[in-house]
């Protein structure tokens, strides 16, 4: 995963990175590397799914997918997955 830094942020500097939970894809487990995670909970909101996950790490995290033809995959809760972060899902900002 990579992202841009912060005008004038220089190595070794602490960040925070922000996710843009729409920007974010979800992939059967197995799919490469990226970071993993098991679903807990899925949430329909009509234009909208949102999968609550729990990362491999601990760490919880939130992916939402729009409900578009042809662009939804089904997870379930217990389901394993994998988290696809592209660059313009991710926003560093300095601490």
């Amino acid at each position: 995963m990579q992202a841009s830094a912060p005008d004038g942020m220089t190595r070794g500097g602490r960040v925070t990175a922000a996710v843009r939970p729409e920007r974010v894809a979800l992939q059967a487990a197995g799919d490469g590397p990226a970071l993993t995670g098991l679903v807990e909970n899925v949430v329909y909101f009509g234009t909208d799914t949102t999968f609550h996950l729990t990362l491999d790490g601990g760490g919880p995290f939130v992916v939402r997918v729009q409900n578009r033809e042809g662009a939804r995959r089904s997870f379930d809760r217990g389901d394993r997955v994998v988290v696809r972060l592209p660059a313009d899902a991710l926003q560093v900002l300095r601490d």
